[in-house]
C-alpha cells in the first residue's frame, strides 16, 4: 500500500503526491541474489536467540558478491528480537517483509491450527501512526464475515510488538500470479472477477469502502478462490450531512489505482472503488496497468486527464462487451459507471468475456511460483 499526505491545500497531482511512502511488500522469493557470506552469517543466527534464516524460500541464486537493496530488511529478519513465540504463537516461516509490517506464518500453541501474523516492524512499536492503520484494519476486518474476505481473528497489543492474527490463506495474490503475463492466468479469470466484485459488493453493503484496491490485495489460489484483503486505508462511507459537509478527505491510496475524486480529496462513494476495481480489471486480461507515467505526478494525471485505454489494444482476445463494461468501470465521472458492485455483477455474469476460450496452461503458475504455496500440507515443505 503507498499512503499519500499531501502537504499542501492546493488540488494539483503534484500537490498531492507530495510527501508520499511506499509501504509495499517485497516478496522474499523475487529479491536479489545476495553474498555468500552475508547469508552464512544469518544462517548462524546472529544472536542466540533468533532461529536459522531456513524459513527464506530456497531457489535464490547466490554468487560472490552484489549488493542488493534489500539487504537491511533480511539483516533485521536475521537480529530480529521477535522471538521464536508472539504470545501463543509459535512462528514458523517468515512470508513477507513490508516497510512497516512483517507477514509470519504461525502456530497457535493448543490447538495446532495455522494463521498468519501480521506484526509490526521493531522501530515501528512506538510509532502511533502505524498503530493506528492497524487498530483500523481490525477494527473494520473484524466485523466483516463473507467466504470471499480474509477473516481477521484478534489483534494483540500487550505482547512484545503489537501484532493481527489473520486466516491464512493462498500467498499468491493477483499479482504476482500475472508475473509472466495474463495469459496464465485468464482461464480463471470468470472466478476471479466475481469473488472479487461478491467480496467488494459485501463490503459496500456494510457501509465500507476499501479505498486501496488492486491486485496486490486479492490472493488467489488455484482453484481460483479469491480473498480479498488489507483494510489499513478503508473507511466508513459517508452519507447525510458528513458526506455534504465533511470536507477535504485524506489523500491516501495506490497511485496506479486511485480514482480522480481519490486523488482530488473529495468524498468517496462505492463508486470509487468501483474505478479501482476497473483498473485491476484491466491489469487482469492485459498483464499492465492502465496508466503509466515518467513521474508519480505524471501517472496521476493521468487519472485526472487522460483518455479512458482500451484492453483491446492488449489483448484482442478481450469481448467487445468485457471492454466496453472496464471502460465504463473506468469514467472520470463518478456518475458514468456502474452505480453499485451489484448492478456490475448482474452485467458480468450475463456476458462473454473471451472471444476464444482460454486454455488451461500445462504448467500452472501455481506450481512455477515460488511463492505458491496454497495447500496446507506444503506450507512447510523448502
Amino acid at each position: 500500500m503507498k499512503r499519500c499526505s499531501p502537504r499542501g491545500q492546493g488540488s494539483s497531482a503534484a500537490a498531492l503526491v507530495a510527501g508520499c511512502d511506499t509501504a509495499g511488500f517485497a516478496e522474499l522469493a523475487d529479491l536479489p541474489t545476495l553474498g555468500r557470506r552475508a547469508l552464512r552469517a544469518m544462517r548462524q543466527g546472529v544472536r542466540a536467540n533468533v532461529r536459522p534464516l531456513t524459513a527464506v524460500p530456497l531457489g535464490i541464486n547466490l554468487p560472490e558478491s552484489r549488493p542488493s537493496p534489500v539487504f537491511p530488511f533480511l539483516i533485521e529478519f536475521a537480529v530480529t528480537k521477535v522471538r521464536d513465540f508472539l504470545g501463543p504463537y509459535r512462528l514458523a516461516r517468515l512470508i513477507r517483509m513490508g516497510s512497516s509490517c512483517q507477514v509470519w506464518e504461525a502456530i497457535k500453541e493448543g490447538d495446532q491450527q495455522r494463521y498468519a501474523l501480521k506484526v509490526l516492524r521493531s522501530e515501528f512499536r512506538g510509532n502511533k501512526e502505524e498503530l493506528g492503520y492497524l487498530k483500523n484494519e481490525y477494527a473494520i476486518g473484524s466485523t466483516l464475515n463473507h467466504p470471499r474476505i480474509i477473516k481477521m481473528y484478534e489483534f494483540v497489543t500487550d505482547a512484545e510488538t503489537p501484532f493481527l492474527v489473520l486466516e491464512l490463506f493462498s500467498e499468491l495474490n493477483m499479482k504476482q500470479a500475472l508475473r509472466e503475463g495474463p495469459d496464465p492466468i485468464a482461464y480463471l479469470v470468470d472466478k476471479c472477477v466475481e469473488y472479487s466484485a461478491e467480496a467488494l459488493s459485501y463490503l459496500h453493503t456494510r457501509g465500507y469502502l476499501h479505498c486501496d484496491l488492486k491486485p496486490d490485495n486479492l490472493l488467489v489460489d488455484r482453484e481460483g478462490e479469491m480473498k480479498l484483503i488489507d483494510f489499513t486505508i478503508a473507511e466508513k462511507q459517508k452519507k447525510g450531512l458528513s458526506k455534504l459537509f465533511g470536507g477535504r478527505s485524506q489523500v491516501r491510496g495506490t497511485r496506479s489505482y486511485m480514482s480522480p475524486e481519490q486523488i482530488r480529496g473529495k468524498v468517496m462513494d462505492p463508486r470509487s472503488d468501483i474505478y479501482s476495481f476497473g483498473c485491476v480489471l484491466f491489469e487482469l486480461v492485459t498483464g499492465r496497468p492502465p496508466y503509466t507515467g515518467d513521474t508519480p505526478n505524471a501517472l496521476l494525471n493521468k487519472h485526472l486527464q487522460a483518455p479512458i485505454p482500451s484492453v483491446l489494444v492488449h489483448n484482442s482476445n478481450v469481448s467487445d462487451e468485457f471492454a466496453g463494461l472496464i471502460k465504463r468501470m473506468m469514467a472520470k465521472q463518478p456518475n458514468e459507471r456502474p452505480e453499485t458492485m451489484w448492478e456490475f455483477l448482474k452485467k458480468f455474469r450475463g456476458m462473454k468475456l473471451f472471444k476464444k476460450a482460454p486454455r488451461v496452461p500445462e504448467v500452472s503458475i501455481f506450481d512455477s511460483h515460488p511463492a505458491a504455496r496454497t495447500r496446507p500440507e506444503d506450507m512447510f515443505k523448502t
